[in-house]
């Protein structure tokens, strides 16, 4: 559950940022009001003339945008401030919070897979036009949600112990090499590409120029980052990155199909901790699993604090009254 726990809220949240931008746009506010009725219609600025795009001569002006997103996403965005508000208010309730060790080392655990921390916050934003910071705070909603869920869940010292022993890949540490390669058929070949290397040539220049393996070429040798227990990775591989220092090339290493040279880039111990840790890790996801799905507690939430949308131009369907949720 934990690591599909970890992603649920990254599907959506493109959609979300831009709802959130839409409503952001007309200066609304993200409080409720006191009583329902309908919202007055802003009159449109000077800059909501401005034209935003044109098609055959006719302009798309801001104004037009920002009515199509209101329209189109803004009773999704208010339900989002909902849940927001009724989360923080819970976790006050309760004298819960997200520590910033808790905040980041959540986010290490999403960057597993990743070739570095910058390239992890950079896709973040580019596929998903979110800043670092807004990242985090999306993360730190979950983590608090799921806080609450377990709250009141009794987890055993046996039942701790059993999810470490069953789930030894969450716990194990592992390193992981960033390594570049020039592959070529013939050890003659390599041969001569190591001379070139022992000269001063530069590696990845001779990975663009020599080697046979188009894709890593194109980015002079890089292959990225391998895990030392890697099922894909030719073992002769594998064992030579264990015994390269930082920095350092190999000879050439026998591999079906031919030669490959390594150098090794960099290298990292992941998922090492501490007994402690190992501990609360394991009680946080038993309880995960014994608790009732975020979505049922979202809504039990919802309901006790008396959640409802008030304006009727936000509820589903034409007009309408207060709906709760």
């Amino acid at each position: 559950m934990r690591k599909c726990g970890s992603w649920w809220l990254l599907a959506g949240l493109a959609f979300l940022f831009l709802s959130a931008w839409a409503l952001a746009q007309w200066g609304m506010s993200p409080g409720f009001q006191s009583g329902p009725g309908p919202s007055a219609t802003p009159s449109p600025s000077p800059a909501d003339k401005h034209a935003v795009a044109e098609v055959g001569g006719k302009s798309i002006t801001e104004s037009d945008l920002k009515s199509y997103l209101l329209k189109r996403y803004a009773r999704e965005a208010l339900q989002v401030l909902i849940d927001r508000e009724t989360v923080r208010l819970e976790a006050e309730q309760l004298g819960l919070s997200v520590s910033r060790e808790e905040l980041e080392a959540e986010l290490r655990d999403m960057q597993e897979g990743y070739e570095s921390e910058e390239q992890f916050y950079r896709t973040m934003l580019e596929q998903l036009g979110m800043t670092r910071e807004e990242l985090e705070e999306d993360v730190k909603y979950r983590l608090l949600l799921e806080k609450i869920a377990i709250f009141s869940i009794q987890v055993s010292q046996s039942e701790i112990d059993a999810y470490i022993r069953d789930h030894p890949e969450q716990f194990r540490e592992y390193t992981r090499f960033h390594l570049l390669k020039i592959a070529v058929r013939t050890k003659e070949q390599a041969d001569v590409v190591l001379d070139e290397l022992r000269e001063g040539a530069d590696f990845e220049q001779v990975a663009r120029e020599r080697s046979m393996d188009e894709t890593s070429a194109l980015a002079g040798g890089d292959i990225g980052w391998i895990d030392e227990h890697d099922p894909f990775t030719d073992p002769a591989i594998l064992e030579t990155a264990k015994r390269l220092a930082v920095g350092q090339t190999s000879g050439a290493v026998a591999v079906e199909g031919g030669y490959v040279i390594l150098k090794l880039k960099d290298k990292q111990v992941v998922n090492r901790m501490t007994p402690e840790e190992k501990h609360r890790k394991a009680r946080k996801e038993v309880a995960l699993q014994k608790a009732p799905p975020l979505s049922e507690v979202l809504a039990s939430l919802r309901e006790k604090h008396r959640a409802r949308i008030v304006d009727p131009a936000y509820l589903e369907g034409d007009g309408g009254t207060a709906r709760q949720f």
